[in-house]
Formats: C-alpha cells, structure tokens, sequence
C-alpha cells in the first residue's frame, strides 16, 4: 500500500499480509516496496510469527512477480499464485484491508506524519472487529478468544473452578479451547456460505455474462484517462476459454497475449467507440 507521506524513519510504504479465512492481518512499514523488502517482509510478518503458508495469492506487482520472491517461495514450499489484470476483485480482501487501513489510519495521523507507531493500534483494532459475512472477529479465529484490552479487563476475571465447584485443570482448558475453536470455524464456514449466496444474488442482478469461443474476435476495455479517451480498444484474438478468464491475443503482435476477466471483454463489432 502507497506511496504514502514519508515519515521520520524514511518509510513511504506498508506492505501487508492477510489470512483469506480468518481475515488475520499482519503488516509493516517499508522505505520501498522492492522485490528484497517484500521478501524480508514475508519472512518478518508471516513466517517468524505464523509459520510457513501453503500458498501466497498475490496482485502482480514487479515486487511480488521477480525471481528473488518466487525462488523465496520456491525454497519455503510456497505455492505462489496470481490475480489476472485490471480483476481487483479477485483479491477483495486485500483490497478491502487497504481501505480501511487507510480509514482508520487517516483518523490517527491527521497531523501527525510518523504513522509507524500508530500501525499496530490499527492492526490490533481490526483483529477486534467482528467481520460483517463470518460474524467472528479474526482474534476469535485464530486464537479461540478475543484479546484483553483495558474496556474489558474489569469484568474478565479467570474463573479457575467449574459449575460443580471443582478446579479446573490445564486439560480440560485445552478441551474447552479446542471445543471453542471447532464451533467457531463451524458456524463461521456457515456464515460464509449464507453471506456468499446473499452478495453473488446482489451481484448477478446487475450481470450480462457473456461466453466466447476460441478466435472470437472481442475488444477489451480501456482505463479512462480522460474523458474524451477511447472506452474500448480492438480487436483482439480470443485464443482460450478458461471462463471467467479468456487468453487473448493482439492482432498487431500475435506473439503478445493476455488473461483477461470475461467483465472486460466485448464482442467486437469492428468500429471505435468514445465516451
């Protein structure tokens, strides 16, 4: 996330790492968003406080696309993929996580240029936050229990006896946590399932899907520059349906190709169009 206001240590950027399940952020500040700081920042952030991942999902930045990450993962047993071009969406959280960190950073560092120390406040808060589609705070789905902080101190005494009055033993607090993990993860999976139904019907009621077929010919979608720039920009090869996502070709250099999600495609119809 940046380039943001440079502060007192010399850093302009935050590289950030989340848990696509249990929303569990990490994050820390960068002078720069090199292909060596992101890879010290996946050893500092994930591997020396969670362990090794399975798989790394990530935009493609230079950063995360060069050979030192990718042989970084290689040597961890990472498998490393890749959101297609101009899809946000496909690493939602991510790029959810940046706003509100930028939200709820805006609020601390409004006069204050040094947001380093205000950082983990932050991080410390969403861990806190009961997210909207699971109904579970991250803190409760990684570690079984919500952290203590200075609201809830008063009334959270350790109550070491059971019911019956009989002491409790590091035992049955190690079975009750792995009972309370289980139903956590249980009803959050729920959550999740009921939360995706609910946001795919908002989402297809404002659907066109298209299909193309292998040498289509489509026009792909243009990023505004101004006003007055070209809207979409042909014609291009279909060369693979992989839908949603369609390998294309350009017809001025058939050597040059692209993965592109099927919401940027057209079908051509061999004219320009402006907006």
């Amino acid at each position: 996330m940046g380039p943001l206001p440079l502060t007192l240590n010399g850093n302009r950027y935050i590289i950030e790492f989340i848990n696509i399940f249990t929303i569990w952020v990490e994050a820390i500040p960068k002078p720069d968003q090199s292909a060596a700081t992101a890879s010290c920042a996946l050893i500092d952030c994930v591997v020396s406080r969670s362990g090794i991942p399975g798989q790394i999902h990530s935009d493609q930045g230079r950063q995360f696309e060069s050979e030192l990450f990718k042989e970084k993962c290689q040597v961890l047993g990472i498998t490393k993929s890749r959101r297609t071009h101009y899809h946000p969406a496909a690493n939602g959280n991510v790029e959810r996580g940046n706003r509100t960190f930028k939200e709820m950073l805006r609020h601390h560092v409004y006069e204050y240029l040094d947001y380093r120390k205000y950082l983990i406040i932050v991080i410390f808060s969403i861990w806190q936050s009961k997210h909207a589609s699971k109904r579970f705070s991250p803190a409760d789905m990684t570690l079984g229990r919500k952290h203590k902080t200075p609201a809830n101190l008063e009334f959270s005494a350790i109550n070491l006896c059971s019911e019956d009055g009989s002491l409790i033993t590091e035992r049955m607090q190690n079975d009750n946590l792995i009972t309370t993990f289980y139903s956590i993860l249980t009803k959050a999976e729920q959550n999740i399932k009921l939360a995706e139904n609910s946001y795919k019907n908002n989402h297809d009621t404002q659907m066109n899907e298209r299909q193309f077929l292998p040498c289509d010919q489509v026009m792909k979608k243009f990023w505004l520059k101004t006003c007055l720039s070209r809207y979409l920009i042909g014609s291009r090869t279909v060369l693979e349906n992989r839908h949603p996502v369609y390998k294309i070709s350009d017809n001025k250099n058939l050597s040059k190709h692209y993965l592109i999600y099927h919401d940027y495609l057209y079908p051509s119809m061999n004219v320009s169009f402006t907006r």
